[in-house]
C-alpha cells in the first residue's frame, strides 16, 4: 500500500493489530501500534480492544490501565469487553486490588458487567482474603443466572487456605461437583491446606472450628446488583455454606 502511495488509516492499522494478536506476533503488533501514533493516526475503541488484548497477553496491566485513561480523554465509553479485558490484565498479574478498582469504575459507569467478569471479580475479591465479599458477589452473578467457573472457585478455595475456613473450603468443593464442575489439583491442595491450617491452628482435628470471615469491605461492588445483605443472593440460589458471613 505503501508503495503505491496509499496512506493507511485507523481501519487499515486496527486490522494489521487483529492479525498480529491472532498469530500471537505481540511484539510486532506494540511496534505497529507505535508506528500508527508516529504517523498522527488516532485509534478507535476497535484498536484500544485490540491494543488491550496484546497488553493482558504480554502482562502489561499498567499500560490496560492507561488505556482507560486514554478513551475517556477521547471521549469514547468502553464496553463491557474493554474493561474485562483490562480486569483480566490486573489479576493476571496479581494486581487484584487494580482490578476491583476497574470493576468498580465499570459500575460506577452504568456498564452491565459480562458473565466472565463477573467471575474475575470474584477471584479478585477471594484472593485478596475477602471471602464474604467474594461470596455475596458470586451470589448475586448466580441470582442473574450466570455459571461460576473452575477457576472461580479456584480462588475462592484459594482465599480458604491463610485462615484456615477449612468447612467452607470442603462444602465449596462439593458445590463444584454438583454444578458438573470438575475440581482441579490445585482445587484440592487449596481445601487440603485449609484444614491443615485450621488443625495446626488448635492442635486437633476435634477442636477445629471455622474462624470468623473477614468483613465485607466490598459493598459498592456488591450494591449495585441488588444484595441486600452481603451473603443473601448465594443463600436463596443454593444450600447455605457453613462458614460463610451472616
Amino acid at each position: 500500500m505503501r508503495a503505491r502511495a496509499v496512506a493507511l488509516n485507523v481501519h487499515t492499522y486496527s486490522a494489521l493489530l487483529n492479525v498480529c494478536l491472532k498469530s500471537n506476533e505481540l511484539d510486532l503488533a506494540l511496534d505497529i501500534y507505535q508506528q500508527m501514533l508516529s504517523e498522527g493516526v488516532t485509534p478507535n475503541l476497535v484498536t484500544f480492544n485490540t491494543l488491550l488484548d496484546v497488553y493482558a497477553k504480554t502482562g502489561h496491566f499498567a499500560e490496560a490501565l492507561g488505556v482507560l485513561d486514554q478513551l475517556d480523554m477521547q471521549g469514547i465509553s468502553p464496553e463491557p469487553r474493554t474493561y474485562h479485558t483490562v480486569v483480566t490484565a490486573c489479576n493476571m498479574c496479581g494486581r487484584f486490588r487494580e482490578a476491583l478498582t476497574v470493576y468498580e469504575r465499570m459500575l460506577s459507569k452504568g456498564v452491565e458487567p459480562m458473565p466472565a467478569t463477573y467471575n474475575a471479580a470474584v477471584c479478585a475479591l477471594a484472593r485478596l482474603g475477602h471471602l464474604s465479599a467474594a461470596l455475596a458477589l458470586l451470589g448475586a452473578a448466580a441470582a442473574k443466572g450466570i455459571d461460576r467457573s473452575v477457576a472461580t472457585y479456584a480462588a475462592l478455595l484459594a482465599g480458604c487456605e491463610e485462615p484456615g475456613r477449612w468447612e467452607l473450603a470442603l462444602e465449596l468443593l462439593q458445590r463444584m461437583q454438583e454444578e458438573g464442575l470438575k475440581p482441579t489439583t490445585a482445587c484440592f491442595n487449596s481445601a487440603i491446606n485449609a484444614c491443615l491450617k485450621a488443625c495446626v491452628s488448635v492442635g486437633n482435628w476435634e477442636q477445629v472450628q471455622p474462624p470468623p470471615p473477614p468483613p465485607c469491605i466490598a459493598q459498592n461492588i456488591i450494591a449495585p446488583l441488588g444484595a441486600a445483605h452481603p451473603c443473601s443472593s448465594f443463600r436463596r440460589r443454593a444450600a447455605p455454606v457453613r462458614g460463610a458471613a451472616v
